[in-house]
């Protein structure tokens, strides 16, 4: 699966934004399954958002720099 234009490796996670309660998944409510209230990521983004530890990302970009584009001038 491709997000935000990079895969998602090894298996795709499914990330409440609302958490669930247990009568949730226990009776099966909408709140399980609505479209609205779910996120594909990868594990790492997973584990990042229960932990609070961002620093396990990759960032999503690369600084530019003057020259960046051009290696010979360096």
């Amino acid at each position: 699966m491709i997000r935000n234009g990079k895969p998602i490796r090894p298996r795709i996670i499914i990330h409440h934004l609302n958490p669930l309660t247990k009568e949730d998944v226990i009776g099966h409510t909408d709140a399980l399954l609505d479209p609205e209230n779910v996120i594909c990521v990868s594990d790492r983004t997973h584990k990042a958002i229960h932990y609070g530890d961002d620093t396990i990302l990759k960032p999503m970009y690369t600084e530019r720099r003057p020259g960046d584009t051009c290696p010979w001038r360096k």
